[in-house]
């Protein structure tokens, strides 16, 4: 049997003997592999909690399989087998299983050795402490839970709309002046603005916004990330500036990304039209649905793309296709509130596909990656090595 047929077979067996349906013939050939190898047995244990197998199941299967087995292939010099293995995978019982016995048939089992495991399950650090910061100058906590109507500090009122904080003036001198909201790392927030936009925004993100818009225009700015739903208005456009860049809308959705932990501005653009402008050239570049504009630098480049990708972290995921690791590394810590730090730099390069529930153990996303790339990691306490 060729080699990426018995590792394809193996994986459905153990998937059939986690589910209890082995046949007798399946039963002896699994039987048979466990006693050849110690490490054929340890691997069977690691899996052998069938409801804890299921659940692995959804976030391996959101694994760039079909690229992480070429890898394999490539490497022992078998090109021609991608094919091959592209039709298997639809076959194969569970993907970390295919990845793992890959890796043990080709001599790689030392490059997936799991996470150091110090201080049980690595969690998000939710932060509570989201800031609004007045016109003067004064620091405001907002709270996470709210009534459907409360005052904070002296002029400010907050209103319950459908999910959405909507922050209203006691009184209307200063409703023009901007307020800036702060959200810290493993923090989200949402708000209503003053013309029935909504905005969901990320952590580690200043968003600088009046309470009511004024003139021809409805001008707001971004320091990090944000989703916007922006309320249709062909009197008065509606432009979000970053520091490098602005996007000018006037009724239509998308996400818009620009802070120093990726180094880059990126728009994607879900719904409607947009024009991204890049401030030190003065150059406008036109959207449509499904395009995602990225400046770095003084460059630029636009693509199509799936714009769920960029949009599925406000439904509590954090999705990925084709990114550096550091880049993937970056947006998760900021949720996750870990700091990440490469040993080998060339770690940074490795591509990654695949999705991660906000609310996952990290220590199962890093080693769902350990399994299909060659990269290794390593905890302590909120420090992620990566070698």
């Amino acid at each position: 049997m060729k080699i990426e047929m018995q590792i394809f077979e193996l994986s459905r067996v153990i998937a059939r003997h986690l589910a209890g349906e082995i046949t007798d013939d399946e039963r002896q050939y699994l039987d048979s592999w466990l006693a050849a190898s110690s490490r054929h047995r340890e691997l069977l244990e690691r899996v052998r909690d069938e409801q804890l197998a299921r659940e692995k199941l959804l976030v391996y299967e959101r694994v760039d399989v079909e690229e992480a087995l070429s890898r394999f292939l490539v490497e022992k010099h078998a090109r021609s087998r991608r094919a091959r293995f592209a039709r298997f995978t639809r076959y194969a019982g569970s993907v970390a299983l295919v990845v793992a016995l890959a890796a043990i048939w080709l001599g790689r089992d030392r490059e997936v050795a799991p996470v150091v495991d110090d201080d049980g399950p690595l969690l998000p650090l939710l932060a509570s402490r989201v800031t609004l910061t007045t016109a003067s100058g004064e620091l405001l906590e907002l709270p996470t839970t709210l009534s459907p109507e409360q005052q904070i500090g002296a002029g400010h009122l907050l209103k319950q709309d459908s999910g959405l904080t909507r922050i209203l003036p006691v009184t209307r001198d200063e409703s023009a002046s901007y307020r800036v909201i702060t959200v810290p790392r493993g923090g989200e927030f949402k708000i209503l603005l003053g013309d029935g936009t909504k905005v969901w925004i990320n952590a580690e993100t200043k968003f600088f916004f009046p309470l009511e818009f004024t003139g021809d225009e409805r001008r707001v700015k971004l320091e990090g990330e944000a989703y916007f739903e922006v309320a249709g208005d062909p009197s008065r456009a509606f432009i979000v500036e970053t520091p490098r860049a602005s996007v000018t809308v006037r009724g239509t959705s998308f996400n818009l990304s620009s802070g120093d932990w990726h180094g880059r501005t990126v728009a994607t653009l879900v719904s409607g039209s947009v024009a991204f402008r890049v401030k030190e050239s003065g150059e406008e570049i036109p959207m449509r649905p499904g395009e995602q504009v990225a400046l770095s630098g003084d460059r630029w480049d636009k693509r199509e793309v799936i714009p769920s990708f960029y949009t599925s972290w406000r439904e509590g995921w954090l999705s990925f296709s084709s990114a550096r690791l550091e880049e993937m590394l970056d947006a998760v810590s900021r949720w996750y509130n870990v700091e990440i730090i490469f040993v080998r730099e060339q770690s940074k390069e490795i591509l990654y596909t695949g999705q991660v529930r906000k609310y996952e153990d990290f220590r199962e996303v890093l080693n769902i990656i350990s399994l299909t790339r060659s990269v290794r990691f390593s905890v302590d306490k909120r420090t992620i090595y990566v070698y």
